[in-house]
């Protein structure tokens, strides 16, 4: 899809961006179409609009502006379907004199947000430069899945890896750390030297001890969050260990036109100094071939030393005030591997100042159904404390706001029955207990 939305708190609902980006009409009736090959201009100027797409990098600066990046696209040249491109809109405020057509999620009225798509960086081929050297010529190959997180500042964006094109233009999953400047629209290609996408295996180290040659493996579909210290912090993922384990067989999410899994399940997690530019491998399994691990739980709500949650990507989460890292959901594993993958709704922290991760919430199994109380309107916003989203992989997410509440959208999972698909639900999470 290419349909853009914004849900508003103080109207209480969803609002159309854009109404609508491309649609079509059958019997009067005007509803969004997929798979939409999008419009874009030879100048990178307004009138723009970027084609379906999923597994892109979007963020948000400071001014409220709405960027993406690549994804695996209809809208774009050679025969992966890969994207590189970046696409901004810009707000411009609420309409409520133009008829809104029906689409759906059901919008309020007829509020529309307006503004418009800038296309100020089209796809081409990849330019990584020098290592470390920003450049107005500096390009990421093309990608899906990537990591990405905005630093604390909203000023620079990280991107991770994914499974995509390296400088060679071969496919495989990439380890590349890149940073990007909002204010100057540039890339910085931050290392490893000699990435080449599919070879690239981690290199551990000694866990706890950063190290020039440390590196994570190839992944896509993995977290990083960007914490106040000067630290990159990256988890899990559908990657390389330091063994290369690759699993057979059909895993859920696969980009379009891969017929053979790259990688395997990981809960590594990893610390990347933008100081020194080095690796530290902080916990999970790796260092000997350790992909495809099942979590260790421990008690609910206490930390421990021996805990980690299971193998997964498709995660989300966010990074509180206090540098703690938040791990909501994906697909992999619980605490067991006999029952194989599945959908997952566990709720992870991982305190720095101890170095321990807490289990907070959900199920140390999979594909479990959500559980909301029946006689509370979800429009009322209630929270409630046995509230459970059902596992889901691929959900949206925006970072906390003013009020420390985490938001989360959709994905594909399962719902309060007990059935699986693809989801709508639109919740709030308030971490605990609140940052002091």
């Amino acid at each position: 899809m290419n349909d853009l939305w914004l849900y508003s708190p103080g109207l209480q609902g969803w609002i159309p961006a854009g109404v609508p980006i491309n649609s079509a009409t059958t019997g009067g009736v005007t509803t969004d179409q997929a798979d939409l090959t999008g419009i874009q201009t030879t100048d990178n100027g307004s009138g723009s609009t970027p084609g379906g797409r999923w597994g892109s990098v979007s963020w948000s600066d400071g001014a409220g502006n709405l960027y993406l990046f690549g994804g695996q696209c209809s809208c774009g040249p050679g025969a992966t379907g890969l994207m590189n491109d970046i696409w901004k809109f810009a707000p411009t405020g609420y309409d409520t004199t133009t008829p809104v057509p029906p689409a759906q999620p059901t919008h309020i009225g007829s509020y529309t947000e307006t503004g418009a798509w800038t296309n100020p960086g089209a796809s081409g081929a990849a330019n990584y430069g020098t290592q470390g050297v920003t450049a107005a010529s500096n390009l990421p190959g093309r990608r899906w899945g990537a990591a990405f997180t905005t630093d604390p500042t909203k000023t620079t964006v990280w991107v991770f890896g994914g499974q995509g094109l390296d400088s060679g233009g071969n496919l495989g999953l990439l380890n590349d750390l890149w940073k990007y400047d909002i204010a100057s629209g540039q890339w910085t290609w931050m290392g490893p030297v000699g990435s080449t996408a599919g070879q690239n295996n981690g290199v551990y180290g000694t866990q706890g001890t950063a190290a020039a040659t440390n590196v994570p493996g190839g992944r896509q579909a993995a977290m990083l969050w960007a914490d106040t210290s000067g630290n990159i912090w990256l988890f899990g993922g559908l990657g390389l260990d330091s063994a290369g384990t690759r699993n057979p067989g059909a895993i859920s999410g696969l980009a379009t036109g891969t017929t053979t899994p790259d990688g395997a399940l990981l809960n590594d997690l990893w610390k990347y100094n933008i100081g020194t530019g080095q690796w530290t491998w902080v916990s999970g399994g790796g260092a000997t071939g350790l992909a495809d691990q099942s979590g260790v739980y421990g008690t609910q709500q206490v930390s421990a030393a021996g805990n980690v949650p299971g193998s997964r990507w498709g995660s989300v989460g966010f990074i509180d005030p206090l540098n703690n890292i938040w791990l909501i959901s994906g697909w992999g594993y619980g605490s067991t591997t006999a029952k194989s993958t599945g959908y997952v709704n566990d709720v992870w922290q991982y305190i720095q100042s101890t170095g321990q991760w807490i289990w907070w919430k959900g199920s140390s199994d999979v594909n479990q159904a959500g559980f909301f109380p029946t006689n509370i309107p979800p429009s009322w916003g209630v929270p409630y404390v046995k509230n459970t989203p059902g596992g889901r992989f691929g959900a949206a997410s925006w970072k906390q706001d003013a009020l420390d509440y985490f938001w989360l959208f959709g994905g594909e999972g399962v719902d309060a029955s007990g059935a699986s698909g693809r989801l709508n639900d639109f919740l709030t999470y308030l971490p605990f207990p609140q940052p002091q």
